[in-house]
């Protein structure tokens, strides 16, 4: 409004709950060149996580709504996140986002 070009700051995201099932996204990666499943896919509880060059750039989860503000907050950061760590359902995923931002 006052002539300058700002971004906007937060990652885009949507949720919606359908059929007992909650399913949460974030990011709008045009491009991936990675797809990182945290533990093994599980249709009733799940997370994903979409990298271009060890970067997340977007992620969703599967009745694991609490964990979409990390996902959100490692997008915003624009750091590179060791595959295994996002992929390693025993450890936090707070834990990796401190250690990466």
């Amino acid at each position: 409004m006052a002539g300058r070009g700002q971004g906007h700051a937060e990652v885009p995201w949507f949720w919606t709950h359908q059929h007992g099932m909650n399913f949460q996204s974030a990011g709008a990666p045009v491009a991936w060149d990675e797809v990182l499943w945290r533990g093994a896919p599980n249709p009733r509880s799940s997370m994903v996580f979409y990298r271009q060059g060890g970067v997340v750039v977007g992620g969703a989860t599967i009745n694991q709504g609490r964990q979409m503000r990390h996902i959100k907050r490692l997008i915003a950061s624009g750091v590179r996140v060791e595959g295994r760590l996002l992929a390693d359902p025993e450890l936090p995923l707070e834990q990796v986002v401190k250690s990466a931002v």
